[in-house]
């Protein structure tokens, strides 16, 4: 990516870790004739082209097209729909095939699946987590209102079972993790592109234990697979929009009081 087009992006009000996100796509995905809008189409909906980036490549190009001050190719990509195939849509995995998974992952990677399961959390949520952000006493991580990646802006708790919690706790003894040092931030050497590494990871282990989808196998799957699982499983939809941080007025507002002691109580009668 030409460094011109990244300062673009931050002047135009791109954050940091967005410009970052572009640029490693850009670089990974462009190597085609971008002035050749049959060649973009063809890769914003190829199957070849993973669900999670399709969306991220078309806002790319747009302020692509706008930096070079392409008007036409600008509307014509605003009017291109990225269409998903129906069986891509919200895909969902079984418990079984997150086991195997979890089973070929090296450490850490397989706890951090492991909590991506047993919480929903939403992976800017986990990835930027502190030993701060742990509470010892409810088996918990906890998420305050101003929170990279809490795009409801309210303060919530998701509780992990003891088994991961000890692991958990572990992993930051182990790693000497410093109280506001985030606790995965060493798999990753302060790369910028931290967040498309940990898809790129995840699907890289979902394929190695021969999964039927693992091109899909990304933290938003896992948080779609989570919701399902706690549901068919016995858990309250109320605690359930609790933990997932949701604060949609149409669907989960009146959720968002749920108290951490049924919380606590709902999550502990699911066997994760």
């Amino acid at each position: 990516m030409d460094s011109k087009f990244y300062d673009f992006l931050l002047a135009s009000g791109k954050t940091e870790t967005t410009a970052n996100t572009y640029k490693y796509l850009f670089d990974r995905h462009l190597n085609i004739n971008v002035m050749d809008f049959g060649k973009v189409k063809d890769l914003l909906i190829s199957s070849k082209t993973p669900l999670s980036e399709r969306h991220i490549l078309k806002a790319l190009l747009i302020n692509y097209y706008a930096f070079i001050e392409n008007t036409e190719l600008t509307e014509r990509l605003k009017g291109l729909k990225v269409v998903f195939k129906s069986e891509e849509r919200d895909i969902e995995f079984s418990k079984e095939e997150i086991e195997k998974v979890i089973a070929v992952a090296k450490y850490p990677w397989n706890l951090m699946i492991r909590i991506f399961w047993e919480t929903g959390l939403r992976k800017s949520i986990l990835l930027n987590m502190t030993p701060a952000n742990i509470k010892m006493k409810d088996n918990a991580i906890h998420v305050p209102k101003m929170f990279p990646g809490n795009k409801a802006k309210i303060k919530f708790n998701v509780v992990l079972t003891d088994k991961t919690f000890a692991a958990l706790l572990d992993y930051i003894k182990a790693k000497r993790t410093g109280t506001n040092s985030k606790v995965f931030g060493a798999l990753f050497k302060n790369s910028k592109y931290f967040l498309q590494l940990t898809n790129n990871m995840l699907i890289y282990f979902a394929k190695k234990a021969c999964i039927e989808n693992y091109k899909q196998f990304t933290p938003h799957s896992i948080r779609h697979s989570h919701a399902t699982y706690y549901l068919e499983f016995g858990g309250k939809i109320e605690s359930l929009s609790f933990e997932l941080g949701h604060k949609d007025i149409r669907h989960t507002q009146r959720y968002t009081r749920k108290k951490n002691t049924q919380l606590l109580q709902d999550h502990k009668n699911i066997k994760w």
